[in-house]
């Protein structure tokens, strides 16, 4: 069974906002902005990995099925998040492609990915950060100290505008 999205107006994308859960689990509320607003929101960009849903996540409430990869990034921007929240990358809403748009097959998703995908360089362009998750480093040898195990993102832009929400 799919998740269930609720339909997206013409001019609206979905981004995630953390839950403060008492249980180890990860969780979201799918929220929905118009992207000609001024919503502060981090952008994460990651490698898909391997197909296959080896997590979950919860998303509304519900169970919502994960990659490997971005399981481990949400994972380390929630830590993030909970132990340094002055500090912290992501304070509030965060937008990931295989989350916010449907990736359902039926006839709704595939129009409404096709519409979304039209919007992806303004998503990136308007967000107040972007993220590169570069996953578990294996090369740990030679890496600089900025890129240590605590730290396995690289920010790519922060906007000067607006501090990340």
């Amino acid at each position: 069974m799919s998740f269930p999205y609720r339909t997206l107006g013409q001019n609206q994308i979905r981004l995630l906002k953390p839950r403060d859960t008492a249980f180890n689990a990860l969780a979201y509320d799918l929220v929905h902005v118009d992207i000609t607003a001024n919503v502060k929101y981090s952008a994460l960009s990651y490698t898909w990995g391997v197909p296959g849903d080896s997590h979950v996540i919860q998303l509304d409430g519900k169970w919502f099925p994960v990659r490997e990869n971005l399981y481990n990034a949400l994972l380390a921007l929630d830590a993030r998040r909970r132990g340094t929240p002055n500090g912290s990358i992501v304070r509030n809403h965060i937008w990931v492609d295989a989350i916010c748009i449907n990736q359902g097959q039926d006839e709704r998703a595939l129009a409404e990915r096709s519409l979304q995908i039209t919007f992806m360089t303004r998503i990136y362009e308007q967000a107040s950060t972007i993220l590169v998750w570069l996953g578990k480093l294996q090369w740990q040898k030679n890496i600089p100290q900025s890129l240590s195990e605590e730290s396995k993102f690289i920010i790519v832009r922060v906007r000067s505008s607006s501090s990340v929400d």
